[in-house]
């Protein structure tokens, strides 16, 4: 199980025995939503988009890399929208 520090809410990861930890997603926890689903975008930028809400974003660029929230989107992130980093690459 790993602490989801931003939100101190316990989530649970289960390995398949290939799968680096960082690229296994989160059990999804209440509600029936998907919560985890990995994004690998390639480069080293990435614009977020609606789609991204419960996933984690995952860099393959050991480098420096660029998030960016779409500015005057037609439709707004909701509220309590949750989308995770993690570099996946050494650097």
């Amino acid at each position: 199980m790993t602490l989801d520090a931003p939100n101190d809410a316990h989530r649970l990861k289960i390995g398949d025995g290939t799968t680096h930890y960082n690229d296994l997603p989160f059990i999804g926890m209440g509600g029936g939503a998907p919560v985890g689903d990995v994004v690998r975008p390639s480069g080293t930028s990435y614009v977020l988009v609606l789609a991204d809400n419960g996933n984690t974003i995952v860099s393959g660029s050991a480098g420096a890399f660029t998030l960016t929230l779409p500015a005057n989107a037609a439709v707004a992130f909701p509220v309590g929208a949750k989308i995770a980093y993690t570099q996946g690459a050494a650097g």
